[in-house]
């Protein structure tokens, strides 16, 4: 269901758009075909890393038993936000639609609210010490530039 209200309907809504009316450049369709394809799979890298090692899944529902701080949670604390973000706003670039693009915005201010408000103190609560020692090795939005092998290491080691 959330990945029709996310994905499935606005893009039905961007190909059945009012002919003519067309304000993205074209020049911008392939930057928003890399940002579409590296965003999908920045997401389904971090779902994946977050479902294999953290026991659980993404719903609030069946929340991950352990904390998950390898694979892409090395770099970055909200891989599966940023790779939604960057599929949304490469798929308005790639279908030259401004009613995608301000969905984007939308939504990627909607999951940054989100993250902020609700999921991060439930992870300090949840984690504790641990998390908090991650949130401060970690960028939330941003991926740090090298986690360094020890990120990697540390996370094959204790089995996140």
């Amino acid at each position: 269901m959330l990945a029709v209200v996310l994905i499935l309907l606005p893009l039905w809504f961007a190909l059945d758009a009012v002919p003519g009316i067309v304000i993205l450049a074209e020049a911008l369709q392939p930057l928003g075909l890399v940002l579409a394809l590296l965003g999908g799979g920045l997401w389904l890298w971090g779902t994946v890393v977050l479902v294999a090692r953290g026991g659980g899944t993404p719903l609030p529902l069946d929340p991950p038993e352990r904390l998950v701080v390898a694979g892409p949670y090395a770099w970055i604390r909200n891989p599966m936000h940023v790779g939604l973000a960057a599929f949304l706003a490469g798929v308005a670039l790639l279908f030259r639609s401004p009613f995608l693009f301000g969905y984007a915005v939308v939504i990627a201010g909607l999951v940054w609210a989100y993250a902020g408000w609700i999921e991060e103190p439930w992870l300090e609560r949840r984690y504790g010490e641990a998390y908090r020692a991650y949130r401060a090795r970690v960028p939330a939005w941003w991926p740090r530039q090298n986690p360094g092998r020890q990120a990697w290491v540390r996370g094959r080691r204790s089995g996140v």
